[in-house]
């Protein structure tokens, strides 16, 4: 959990408070995650993403986020954007990003700008909203995993997912 935590500290340090608010961050981790798993078989934050209406959400982003404030690494903000509020995050410290790789924080710069910029939370939760998210109930995980089958383009199966975790549970174990 320590990786997720660190990696949510460095995008809102890096993201503008005004432009990122939590959608927007739930999605900038969901397509770093997916990118950096065509390329290398595995995640950035090492975490399970579950369903919900708005997209995919990091399993434990909210004790995060509350982590975070408590240890004063970052505050909440309420943004108003039109008729509507964003809950959005400042960083109050400089996050620690020694234990990622050069390409990982690429990566993860790439999705934070790319998302701030280009795209309004409504429109990055819809696009989020592809065959894996469809596939799966609220609540439920959506397994990063089946990137893979949406790659080749065709239908993943319940027994190809339960191969792949198979599989990266067996990585995790070592």
């Amino acid at each position: 959990m320590k990786r997720l935590h660190n990696i949510v500290h460095y995008v809102i340090s890096k993201a503008d408070y005004r432009k990122v608010g939590k959608t927007k961050l739930n999605k900038i981790l969901w397509f770093a995650d997916r990118e950096f798993m065509r390329k290398h078989i595995d995640t950035i934050t090492h975490s399970q993403y579950i369903k919900m209406p708005y997209g995919p959400v990091p399993k434990k982003i909210d004790k995060i986020l509350k982590a975070l404030e408590r240890e004063q690494n970052i505050i909440s903000k309420e943004v108003q954007l039109g008729a509507t509020v964003q809950k959005s995050f400042i960083s109050l410290k400089e996050p620690d990003i020694s234990m990622f790789t050069p390409e990982e924080i690429s990566i993860l710069d790439k999705y934070i700008y790319g998302i701030s910029e280009k795209f309004t939370a409504s429109e990055i939760s819809e696009i989020s909203h592809d065959e894996d998210w469809e596939s799966a109930e609220i609540g439920e995980v959506i397994p990063v995993e089946t990137i893979f089958g949406n790659d080749i383009n065709q239908d993943v199966t319940p027994d190809d997912i339960e191969e792949a975790k198979a599989f990266f549970d067996s990585r995790n174990s070592q």
